[in-house]
């Protein structure tokens, strides 16, 4: 073999490995979400095509920041907020978009599958967690009842 075609043959492979390490990692898509942390309460709001304003949340623990919440119990989305910033969201049923193509109801063979192994498991209560990082900022935990996926939350 030529040192050309070996130069050729060794591009073509380089070429591909960086194409595939892009698509394994890229962050998957959420669909009929369009909000996302940090977002302000006129932003998700608007978003959300909503009039409705977050009520404060009660705390236990008085010292800690004031924060609100937002739930469109139809669309089964719930968006958290501290200093009129999204800190957290979650969507439970009814929420028709998905997470990488995993609904809400869809079980764990198809969360894996769609979105591979995730970077640690645990228990909440009676549930069990799948977490994932699609990003820096976002740690996504999938809450699963009898391996059926019923919540997912988007974290800071």
């Amino acid at each position: 073999m030529s040192i050309r075609r070996s130069l050729r043959c060794a591009a073509t492979v380089a070429a591909l490995l960086f194409t595939c390490h892009g698509t394994v990692f890229a962050a998957p898509t959420v669909t009929d979400l369009p909000i996302k942390l940090g977002d302000s309460v006129e932003d998700v709001k608007r978003a959300l095509g909503t009039a409705l304003d977050p009520e404060q949340m009660d705390q236990s623990i008085p010292n800690l920041p004031k924060k609100k919440q937002l739930r469109l119990k139809t669309k089964g989305i719930w968006v958290f907020f501290e200093k009129d910033r999204v800190t957290t969201y979650r969507v439970d049923a009814p929420f028709k978009g998905s997470v990488g193509g995993v609904h809400i109801g869809d079980d764990v063979v198809t969360l894996t599958k769609m979105l591979g192994n995730p970077v640690k498991t645990g228990t909440f209560g009676t549930k069990t967690t799948y977490t994932y990082y699609f990003d820096d900022i976002t740690t996504t935990d999938f809450v699963l009842i009898n391996d059926v996926v019923e919540t997912v939350f988007f974290i800071k």
